[in-house]
């Protein structure tokens, strides 16, 4: 009896010798495992922070390699001027689409019809001829030049629209078809050398900023152009066709009169003749729009 309860005790100090070895054995695991979450932890944020780092420093270094913006183009006198003389010439426009479907109707003797005529020799011209006119009006003379031939031209045509008033119907109907032929070419070239010089002389660090100011120049033209041809036209008859001329020469020679200045400032540029850099008038800046002179 006494043998069997001293087995007993011993058979239970030996299961207490294994739970608390099960125990710690246990707690050493858990331990193990908190350790490796906290190594985890600690590598993960060190991971970050190494990577907040360079992108930090990537951040800095875009920033100092970042390009110099360029000028506004409301600060630029030379191109503001050039999308006011380029705005005024393209009345033209509403001359075509509004002023003269009005004159032919009510101030000449010519049939009606003879304004979707002269919208088909229009549309014929300016497809058949607007890309070999407009080679070579990347150039900063060139462009000017045949700007300036368009003011010419859209000269002839106001007389030959102020003109074809008050004759027979055949006279009126060659003196139409003449203008509007002369009227399709300066279009041709006026929009070739205008589109040239829009972007010659556009600061190359803000093209958009510069195109925007040209077509919104360009949209301020079609909005008042129909008060203008009425005004003038169709109001004085031949002799507001005359003051029709006026601006539309004049600024057809001060776009002239600006390419040219420009080319001029280019070619005194240091290495004139070959390619420079171009800064806009009144600007300083180390980029500019790059140009080779002819």
């Amino acid at each position: 009896m006494i043998k069997n309860e001293r087995k007993l005790a011993v058979r239970c100090e030996l299961c207490q010798i294994n739970d608390v070895d099960g125990i710690i054995f246990l707690n050493e695991i858990i331990v193990g495992l908190i350790r490796e979450r906290q190594r985890e932890h600690t590598l993960f944020f060190e991971v970050r922070l190494v990577n907040t780092s360079e992108r930090l420093n990537q951040d800095d270094a875009d920033a100092e390699a970042a390009p110099e913006v360029g000028r506004s183009p409301w600060r630029d006198p030379r191109y503001l001027a050039f999308s006011i003389f380029a705005a005024v010439f393209a009345i033209q426009f509403v001359v075509l689409n509004i002023g003269i479907p009005l004159w032919v109707a009510h101030d000449t003797t010519a049939p009606e019809y003879l304004v979707s005529i002269m919208f088909i020799v229009n549309t014929v011209l300016v497809i058949a001829l607007q890309v070999p006119l407009s080679r070579g009006t990347h150039d900063l003379r060139r462009a000017g030049n045949v700007t300036a031939v368009a003011g010419v031209l859209m000269a002839l045509g106001c007389v030959l629209y102020g003109a074809s008033a008050g004759i027979p119907v055949l006279g009126a109907v060659v003196l139409l078809i003449a203008a509007s032929v002369l009227h399709a070419l300066s279009e041709v070239l006026s929009q070739a050398g205008a589109w040239g010089l829009s972007y010659e002389l556009a600061d190359a660090r803000r093209p958009g900023a510069y195109q925007g100011m040209y077509s919104m120049a360009f949209a301020l033209a079609s909005m008042v152009g129909p008060l203008i041809i009425t005004w003038t036209a169709i109001t004085l008859g031949l002799f507001g066709w005359f003051l029709l001329i006026g601006p539309q020469r004049s600024t057809a020679a001060s776009i002239k009169r600006s390419a040219a200045a420009t080319e001029a400032q280019v070619a005194q540029a240091p290495g004139g003749g070959c390619s420079v850099q171009y800064v806009p008038s009144g600007g300083t800046g180390s980029q500019a729009h790059p140009h080779q002179v002819a």
